[in-house]
């Protein structure tokens, strides 16, 4: 009886298991993606056990690859994953659909143990705070960042160099190099991070914490594995996890360690910045700067610990590729000698033995290494979020995908010989595919957004290590294998590949100290020398010889370093708060040279932004489709996107371009020429490349693209102070679009009707953008406005839908608007507000048409008064219009409407323009005498106001209404607080609405002698001389404004003020005593400027102007507003 109710419950169990088993294989089979081949699995694992047995994964997948194609799928337990393995395959899914391939797939152990409270970057799957997250660290590590990054990146690796060479007592004896690189891998994301770093190797080796992270780091790794952690793929082996939670030292318990140890150091080192800020004695890192920075202080602090994690991740990549590095060059000295040949002949390190000037050799080899080791050779997965098709199959949303960076490393049809070591293919000189994607640091959006600094970092360790020593193995007997990338690596279960051998020898050869080099501080950053100044230094008789060897380059460093790394007992959570403090004062003093320290302007000549002159060098050089460009033109046009198109929003959306999207080469020029406005990158080379790419386009056919790549240029000029020049290429671009046609709507719908509504779009913004600067330069053009040659051309284009819509490249975008509808809202029988809404921009081409309406009485001898006060009322009314949701410029997340700042910028402009002619105030203070050219900037600075009207008795009532806009234009710009994210067209704004503050300011002391508004008026003008001093970061035209400007208001506002104190003031020197005569000359209605007619009593400017911009006195009512 009781056998067989033992039987009969076996039976029930077998039952069971059964069919679960039955039913979980025909859910496996029932979610591999149809139409995609692959190897077929075992039950429940997979293709699990195939994986990192006899081969490393990639290695298994590539050879996979030949046999199903270059894309098949696998299936891990229940999980099916597409794999990735050609270039062309990679290009095809990563970047064409970029924007369904952006996520990231969770793990179950590492999402829910080890990263459970917060994950990095790299790991997190694409959200808004994942979005916040990846572009705080994206603006602090593009390539203009980078370079900024050069004292930190030369202080590694020259005490990298130098530790080694006292490790292997002057080649001596071989050594075990790993710890050394790991020390110069770990320190640079300790400083770039929070500011502190290990002194020196002793310090590195002994550090409790040092050896915490690591230890941690090294099991991250191992948890971020794709083919490990078989739980993350098998539900079924998860049933039993709250029970095994219960037990010590199980795997799961060990994960929620890692994670725990991992946010204790953490927060150790983010506490102690935290300490160091408070008193103001920390070292700039990112982690500082962001808890300063403005825009990324609402960061919470874990989404802040998310950029930690990503960043001391890549300590653990750049460590084996150092390695890798050092191996590969002990066993190929024809490698070594040929690129130590190189920086011989560059010169690069003649003036500075630790310079970090570009060797082309030395930089393509640091490229090929990355190549041919690929240390992360499974790029992090990937997870589709919206169907995606690719050769006709539906890739199904919630798919994994994983590109196979190894494989495409060794893809034939992009690298010609791919398992050979070839440098030279990474050289524009070369014949091979010198451009093709370096995909050790992946591809498409969510690639790794440290890949700039980690190649200058390699590339910095490989050149001074080649320069300093020759490498050798560790014994004459060591087999080359330790240097294939498949026998001598190891890492099968982990993310990175390391090498399995560490240990080499280092003679210190001429290389390292016996070879003299010449130091000029002046020139210790030029990377690329001429062949004259090769010459004029050998001839130079004041040459200077300094020994060449690591400690003797640490003269330059020791007063450049940040704070040492902090010692902590980690295991004390006591301790987390007090770490950082405690560990600096056990700070190790003691020096690492006996010789004196370099002075400061040593170290800041060795870093200057003349080291980007070898960025400055390189020349667009696209594939066939232009998808694939070098990183420095990459950080160019993040640049222009993330600062000027938001200003000028003609071209393609940011997230259309990253998702493969590209420009001709002239219009990619003019992009990257004003990018490189927001950098420190020199702006003349891109500026004759433009030029060049320009005039190739004479006389070819014409297209919207060239129309859009004169226009921008034509901006950029202005803003440059080339103004004869802009409206040259202006009018060009407006021939090309007539005759084009682009003044039809039927151009842009051309492109509607072929499914491509954002052409059109951009067709229409192109089209309205022309009319807008038209309009715009011929208010500034004191010919009057007959310039404005749009405002007589017939047309139908349709208006620009909103920013929101077409930034987020909405298809299908919705149907446009017509000008005639715009132009009818007013007096339509029902209110435009209750049925239809019209976009910001198409607000910015109203504000031209009224800025045309007041050129048309720019003639204050052939316009009617009553058509004057038409075009008054029309400036008046216009804000009234606005519907609700235009009534704010700046939204609930402090986010400026740009499209409608402009409008409003344009109609107060528009007032001014209209009203300063016929009032009251004077401009002798700014206009150049000796200036007759139409183009002078001290014309351009008063030029369109300048012309004055016969007195009238109104005369005083246009000087309120153009002291009135100035106020607004004040008001508007005081929400910029940085002029870099907006327009250069606004810095005449600015300029105008500075001389209406100082003309009235004038008018106000004639009229009571005191200036009792003096601080109203200076604190304007102050903050418009702040904007433009701004802007002139950016923009040389405005700094001449700025400098003109500030001369004006210094005469107007500081030697008054001086004068108002003289009884405690000191003698008046000579000088001082004629600016004050000066001053006085222009206030004095007799000695200086010829008297006015005062028919009205100014009194002070907070007794008739309000805050809300009506005026305040009831006897005005009637003639302002009738």
């Amino acid at each position: 009886m009781v056998n067989a109710s033992l039987v009969s419950y076996i039976e029930a169990i077998a039952l069971v298991t059964i069919t679960i088993f039955l039913l979980n294989e025909l859910y496996r089979w029932s979610i591999r993606i149809k139409g995609i081949p692959g190897p077929r699995g075992r039950p429940i694992v997979g293709n699990l056990y195939q994986i990192g047995k006899k081969v490393i994964p990639p290695e298994q997948y590539r050879l996979w690859s030949l046999k199903y194609g270059p894309v098949f799928q696998i299936q891990l337990g229940n999980k099916p994953i597409l794999v990735i393995n050609s270039a062309a395959a990679a290009k095809d899914l990563l970047i064409k659909e970029s924007g369904s391939l952006n996520s990231r797939p969770l793990f179950y152990v590492f999402h829910k143990f080890v990263s459970k409270e917060i994950a990095s970057i790299g790991t997190s799957p694409w959200d808004e705070s994942c979005k916040k997250r990846r572009k705080a660290a994206a603006s602090a590590l593009n390539v203009v960042q980078v370079d900024s990054y050069a004292p930190i990146l030369r202080l590694e690796s020259s005490e990298f160099i130098h530790e080694l060479r006292k490790a292997c007592d002057d080649g001596r004896t071989a050594l075990d190099f790993l710890s050394y690189a790991r020390r110069f891998s770990m320190n640079l994301s300790l400083t770039l991070n929070y500011g502190t770093r290990a002194e020196n190797q002793k310090d590195f080796d002994g550090n409790p914490m040092i050896t915490e992270i690591n230890n941690v780091e090294k099991n991250i790794g191992k948890y971020r594995s794709t083919s490990s952690n078989i739980k993350n793929y098998v539900p079924l082996l998860r049933l039993l996890d709250p029970i095994m939670l219960m037990l010590p030292g199980n795997s799961l318990q060990k994960a929620l360690d890692i994670g725990r140890r991992r946010l204790r150091y953490h927060a150790a080192l983010l506490e102690g910045l935290k300490t160091d800020i408070s008193q103001k004695t920390d070292t700039p890192c990112i982690q500082g700067n962001m808890l300063k920075n403005p825009e990324t202080r609402s960061l919470t602090d874990l989404e802040r610990l998310s950029v930690s994690l990503s960043i001391m991740a890549g300590a653990d990549s750049n460590t084996p590729t150092v390695a890798w590095g050092i191996i590969f060059l002990a066993h190929h000295p024809e490698i070594q000698e040929k690129a130590f040949e190189e920086i011989k002949k560059s010169h690069v390190l003649d003036n500075d033995p630790f310079g970090n000037g570009k060797v082309l050799y030395v930089d393509a080899v640091t490229k090929e290494l990355g190549r041919y080791y690929t240390i992360l050779r499974l790029a992090m997965p990937k997870e589709v979020t919206a169907p995606v098709v690719y050769n006709g199959v539906t890739i199904p949303k919630g798919t994994m995908v994983i590109l196979n960076s190894w494989a495409c490393n060794r893809d034939p049809d992009l690298f010609e010989d791919p398992y050979s070591f070839v440098p030279e293919r990474w050289i524009a000189s070369s014949d091979s595919h010198q451009q093709a994607h370096q995909f050790a640091f992946g591809m498409g959006s969510r690639m790794c957004v440290a890949a700039n600094l980690a190649h200058k970092a390699l590339y910095l360790a490989f050149l001074h290590l080649i320069a300093h020593f020759k490498i050798l193995p560790a014994t004459d007997d060591e087999p080359a294998s330790v240097a294939d990338p498949i026998v001598g690596g190891g890492g099968a279960n982990s993310v990175s590949t390391p090498p399995l051998y560490t240990r080499a020898s280092y003679l210190k050869s001429k290389r390292g100290g016996k070879r003299k080099y010449s130091r000029s501080v002046t020139d210790s950053a030029v990377s690329d020398s001429s062949p004259v100044q090769h010459q004029q230094r050998a001839q130079s008789p004041q040459r200077q010889w300094v020994d060449t060897s690591p400690a003797a380059a640490l003269i330059y460093l020791n007063q450049s370093r940040p704070a040492a790394v902090l010692s902590a007992d980690l295991t004390n959570t006591d301790s987390v708060a007090t770490a950082n403090t405690t560990a600096i004062h056990n700070l190790n003093t003691q020096s690492l040279v006996d010789i004196p320290l370099a002075t400061t302007t040593d170290v800041i000549a060795s870093s200057s932004p003349q080291s980007l002159r070898s960025l400055q060098e390189q020349r667009v050089t696209q594939d066939s489709d232009g998808v694939l460009r070098g990183p420095a033109e990459e950080t160019l046009v993040e640049l222009y996107y993330e600062n000027f198109h938001r200003s000028h929003p003609i071209l393609f959306p940011k997230m259309v371009y990253d998702s493969g999207r590209r420009y001709p080469s002239y219009l990619n020029a003019v992009v990257q020429y004003i990018g490189s406005h927001y950098s420190v990158i020199s702006a003349a080379p891109l500026r004759e490349l433009a030029a060049t790419e320009l005039a190739q386009t004479i006389g070819s056919e014409n297209s919207p693209q060239i129309v859009q790549a004169r226009l921008l240029y034509a901006i950029a000029l202005h803003g440059n102070g080339e103004i004869k020049e802009a409206r040259t290429r202006l009018y060009e671009a407006i021939d090309m679009a007539l005759a084009l046609g682009m003044n039809n709507k039927e151009f842009a719908n051309f492109y509607s009707r072929q499914g491509s509504d954002l052409e059109a779009e951009s067709m229409r913004r192109t089209w309205w953008e022309l009319y807008v600067l038209d309009g715009y330069l011929t208010a500034l053009d004191p010919r009057g406005p007959s310039s404005f040659r749009l405002g007589s051309i017939g047309g139908d284009v349709e208006m620009p839908c909103e920013e929101s819509i077409y930034a987020e490249g909405r298809t299908p975008m919705p149907r446009p608007s017509s000008r005639q509808a715009f132009e009818g809202r007013i007096f339509g029988e029902v209110d435009p507000e209750e049925t239809k809404n019209f976009s910001s921009f198409t607000y910015r081409v109203d504000a031209i048409d009224l800025i045309a309406r007041v050129l048309a009485v720019r003639d204050p001898n052939r316009a009617h008064r009553d058509k004057a006060q038409a075009v008054d009322n029309t400036l008046a009314s216009w804000a009234h219009y606005l519907p609700s949701n235009k009534t704010d410029i700046v939204n609930a997340y402090g986010e400026i409407d740009e499209m409608l700042l402009q409008a409003h910028m344009m109609v107060q402009f528009a007032a001014i323009l209209l009203h300063f002619p016929r009032s009251n105030l004077i401009l002798d203070f700014c206009v150049d005498p000796d200036a007759n050219d139409t183009t002078c900037v001290d014309n351009l600075l008063c030029g369109p106001i300048s012309h004055k009207l016969p007195p009238s008795s109104t005369r005083h009532i246009h000087g309120i209404k153009a002291t009135e806009a100035s106020k607004r234009l004040s008001n508007l710009f005081s929400i910029c607080t940085s002029m870099q994210k907006h327009s250069p067209l606004f810095m005449f704004g600015l300029s105008l609405c500075g001389v209406v503050q100082c003309s009235t300011f004038i008018a106000h002391v004639r009229f009571d002698g005191a200036g009792k508004c003096l601080e109203q008026h200076r604190d304007r003008v102050r903050l418009l001389n702040g904007l433009l001093k701004s802007a002139s970061e950016t923009w040389p035209l405005s700094k001449v404004i700025h400098q003109k400007l500030r001369r004006v208001a210094a005469i107007l506002f500081q030697i008054r003020s001086v004068a108002t104190s003289v009884s405690s003031a000191p003698p008046v020197t000579a000088t001082q005593h004629d600016e004050a005569r000066i001053t006085a000359a222009a206030f004095d209605p007799v000695v200086g400027v010829a008297s006015q007619t005062n028919d009205f009593a100014f009194q002070l400017e907070n007794a008739w102007m309000s805050i809300d911009g009506q005026f305040g006195s009831p006897e005005l009512a009637p003639w302002v507003w009738g």
